[in-house]
């Protein structure tokens, strides 16, 4: 039986080991590619899903989107990510 990660297991790790959001990409692109992420979710049954991640720091951000041990992603300008904080009014400190 295999055994993966979840996703906020996998993001936690990579934002714990990294400083830059490059950093992280390579270390989420790893930990999917090495180990999975059909880890069971559920508290009784079965419930295996895939995940996508934005994640960014001052400088640059990241667009990652999952699927079993699979990775994509796309790197987002910071002016889209400006537009998408105003947008939603969303006030990040850094």
């Amino acid at each position: 039986m295999w055994v993966g990660e979840i996703g906020i297991s996998e993001l936690r790790i990579a934002l714990e080991l990294s400083e830059k959001s490059e950093e992280s990409l390579s270390k989420i692109i790893e930990l999917v590619e090495n180990y999975g992420q059909d880890a069971n979710s559920s508290y009784g049954g079965k419930f295996l899903y895939d995940n996508a991640f934005l994640i960014s720091d001052k400088d640059t951000a990241f667009y990652i989107e999952t699927v079993s041990i699979e990775a994509k992603c796309d790197k987002i300008s910071i002016k889209k990510m400006d537009d998408l904080r105003e947008k939603e009014k969303i006030n990040f400190k850094y």
